[in-house]
C-alpha cells in the first residue's frame, strides 16, 4: 500500500471515530435531558397532588422585580396571609401611595371580598364584592392576592419542565424546576370555581420556577410577566409557602361599613 492510500485510509478511520464519538455524546446528552425532563414532570405532578391535599397553609407574596398596582392606585410591595380551604383566605397587603407605605387587610370567603380602608383611622372593612356578587375589581384582587386562585393552579400546569439544580431555602433542601405556563389554559381555579376576570390576564407562555422539597411540598414559586395591564412588563412575583395544615380560622368581619 502506498503512502497516499495509507494516509487516506487513516483519515477515514479518524473521521469515523470522531463521528461515532459525537453520536455517542449526543445520545448521552439527549438521554440525560430526557431523564431530567421526566424527573421534573414527576416532581411537578407530585407537588401539585401534595398541595391539592392541604386544608390550609400560610403564604407570602412579594414583587421581586418590576411594579404591580392594585385597587387602582396602590403599588403592591408584599402580602402575608393564610388560606383555609375550600374557599377562604385572609391577608395583610403592604403597598405604597406615592412615597407613603400603607397596610390593607383583606378577607375573602367564597365570592365575598372585604378590605380595610388604608386612609381610615379605625379598622373598618369595606365590602368590595359588588351587588352582583363579583365585581371586576374584587375578582382581580382575589386573583392576584389569593394564591389558590391562580398561582397554585398554574403550578400544576407547568410545561417543558426541567430540573435546574438544588437550592437550600431557610434550611430546607429543595429541587429547582424551571418551565413555562400559559394562564389562558386555566379553565378552572382551585375548588372548581370558574376563572372570573380571565380577560385581565396576560395570555401566552410565561417563565415559571418552582422549588420543591423532599416531601413533594411546593416551597416557593416565581412567575415572570404581568397578569394585568396595571403591572410593568418586567414584573416578577414570588410566592413562598409555609405552615402547611396548621390550624386556621377565617371568619367574615363584623365591623363592615
Amino acid at each position: 500500500m502506498n503512502v497516499n492510500k495509507f494516509t487516506h485510509l487513516s483519515c477515514q478511520l479518524r473521521l469515523g471515530l470522531v463521528l461515532i464519538l459525537a453520536m455517542t455524546l449526543f445520545a448521552s446528552v439527549q438521554s440525560t435531558t430526557t431523564a431530567k425532563g421526566e424527573d421534573a414532570t414527576a416532581l411537578v405532578t407530585k407537588a401539585a397532588e401534595t398541595m391539592a391535599g392541604l386544608d390550609s397553609f400560610g403564604f407570602e407574596l412579594s414583587t421581586v422585580e418590576g411594579e404591580s398596582t392594585i385597587l387602582r392606585n396602590l403599588e403592591l410591595v408584599g402580602v402575608v396571609g393564610s388560606v383555609q380551604r375550600p374557599d377562604s383566605f385572609e391577608a395583610t397587603i403592604t403597598a405604597k401611595v406615592a412615597i407613603v407605605e400603607v397596610s390593607v387587610d383583606i378577607i375573602g370567603i367564597g365570592s365575598q371580598i372585604w378590605v380595610t380602608d388604608p386612609l381610615s383611622s379605625d379598622k373598618t372593612y369595606i365590602d368590595v364584592t359588588g351587588s352582583t356578587g363579583g365585581s371586576t375589581e374584587a375578582q382581580e384582587l382575589s386573583n392576584l392576592i389569593n394564591p389558590d386562585r391562580l398561582l397554585l393552579a398554574a403550578a400544576s400546569r407547568v410545561k417543558n419542565a426541567v430540573v435546574d439544580g438544588t437550592e437550600d431555602i431557610d434550611g430546607v433542601e429543595t429541587t429547582r424546576v424551571v418551565g413555562v405556563v400559559d394562564l389562558s389554559e386555566l379553565e378552572n381555579m382551585a375548588g372548581g370555581t370558574p376563572v372570573a376576570g380571565i380577560d385581565i390576564l396576560t395570555l401566552g407562555e410565561m417563565p415559571v420556577t418552582l422549588w420543591i422539597d423532599g416531601d413533594g411540598q411546593l416551597i416557593s414559586l416565581e412567575l415572570e410577566g404581568p397578569l394585568t395591564s396595571a403591572e410593568s412588563p418586567n414584573v416578577v412575583r414570588r410566592l413562598d409557602l409555609f405552615e402547611f395544615n396548621e390550624r386556621v380560622q377565617i371568619d367574615a368581619p363584623e365591623n363592615v361599613s
